[in-house]
C-alpha cells in the first residue's frame, strides 16, 4: 500500500471499508466506503484526521505511512476536524506509539477527546481564523464548521496549496482504489461519485442542511484549488462541483428540489396498488421520473 502525493509536501492515505459492513451501523454501502487522511509536511509534520481500529486497516494505514517515508514518532501535530470513531478509533493506540504527539481541535472536540480516548494533555484549542505554521511554507488555518455532522466538526485549510480539507463534509460513498482525483474518472465513474455524494448527504448531513449553507458560506470567499474530504475522491479539478452540489443538496430541505417524485407504498390486501398505479402513470404521462420503493 502506498500513500499518494497529492502536492509538494501533501500526501493521501486511504484506507477501504468492504461492502458487506454498514457504515454507521446503518447505511447499506454496496460499494464500499474510502477513509481519507492526509499528511502534511512542512518543518514540521501533521496528519489531518486517522483511521478506524478495525481488522488490519491500522497496518494498512502504517504502510502507507512508512512508504512517504514516516512512521508514528514522526508526525508531530494530529489535526481532528471530526471525533467521529471511523476517523479515531485507533488514536489511542497511535497515540501510545508517538506521546510527544500535539493535538488541536475545537472546543466542543477537546470535551469528546477526553471522553472517547481519555487524553486532555497537549491538546490546543482552536477557533475559526486560527494558524498552525508548519515551517517550509505550509501554513494551516482552522474554520469551525459544526453540525457537519456532529458538534465539534470543522475544515481545515493549507494556504500554499489552497486544499481544504473537510472531513464528512463534501464525502461520498465508494471504494478508491488506484484513481484518487475527480480528473482521473471516466464520466461514467465522476456520475457515480456524484450519486454516492448525494446518498452519502441523505444519509448523513441531510437533517443538518442549513449548518452546510452556513459552513459554505464561511469559506465562500477562500481560494480553493482542491477539496479533499475524508469519505471519497479528492476534488482537484473542479472542486466547486462537490461544494456547488452540496449547496444544490442543502436547498432540497427548503427550496427547490429536482423534478422527480419517490413513493413509498405498502398494502395489506393489495388494493392500495391500484391507487399507486394510476398515480405513477399519471405522474408519467407529465414526463416526471418516478422511483417507487414497497
Amino acid at each position: 500500500m502506498q500513500a499518494t502525493k497529492i502536492t509538494e509536501g501533501i500526501y493521501r492515505l486511504g484506507i477501504n471499508l468492504d461492502n458487506d459492513q454498514l457504515f454507521e451501523g446503518m447505511w447499506p454501502m454496496p460499494d464500499g466506503i474510502s477513509i481519507n487522511s492526509y499528511v502534511i509536511q512542512g518543518e514540521k509534520t501533521a496528519i489531518i484526521d486517522l483511521t478506524e481500529d478495525v481488522d488490519d486497516k491500522p497496518a494498512q494505514f502504517e504502510q502507507e505511512l512508512a512508504s512517504i517515508p514516516l512512521q508514528a514518532t514522526d508526525v508531530d501535530y494530529l489535526i481532528i476536524n471530526h471525533m467521529e470513531p471511523d476517523h479515531t478509533s485507533w488514536l489511542p493506540a497511535f497515540y501510545r506509539k508517538n506521546p510527544d504527539l500535539e493535538f488541536f481541535i475545537t472546543e466542543k472536540g477537546a470535551g469528546v477527546l477526553k471522553a472517547f480516548c481519555g487524553i486532555d494533555q497537549n491538546v490546543h484549542i482552536v477557533k475559526t481564523g486560527d494558524t498552525l505554521d508548519l515551517g517550509g511554507g505550509k501554513i494551516l488555518t482552522f474554520y469551525e464548521a459544526p453540525n457537519l455532522h456532529w458538534p465539534e466538526t470543522m475544515f481545515t485549510y493549507e494556504q500554499s496549496s489552497s486544499i481544504l480539507f473537510t472531513c464528512d463534509a463534501f464525502g461520498s460513498y465508494g471504494t478508491i482504489e488506484d484513481i484518487i482525483f475527480d480528473d482521473q474518472l471516466s464520466s461514467e465513474q465522476h456520475d457515480f461519485f456524484m450519486r454516492e455524494a448525494l446518498r452519502y448527504y441523505a444519509n448523513i448531513i441531510g437533517g443538518l442542511s442549513m449548518f452546510v449553507s452556513k459552513a459554505i458560506a464561511k469559506i465562500q470567499d477562500l481560494d480553493i484549488k482542491m477539496v479533499a474530504p475524508s469519505h471519497g475522491i479528492v476534488w482537484r479539478e473542479n472542486p466547486r462541483a462537490i461544494i456547488d452540489a452540496y449547496e444544490r443538496f442543502a436547498r432540497y430541505m427548503n427550496g427547490p428540489a429536482e423534478p422527480e417524485i419517490t413513493v413509498l407504498w405498502s398494502s395489506m390486501y393489495g388494493n392500495t396498488q391500484k391507487v399507486v398505479n394510476a398515480m405513477v402513470q399519471g405522474v408519467r404521462a407529465e414526463g416526471l421520473p418516478v422511483h417507487i420503493h414497497r
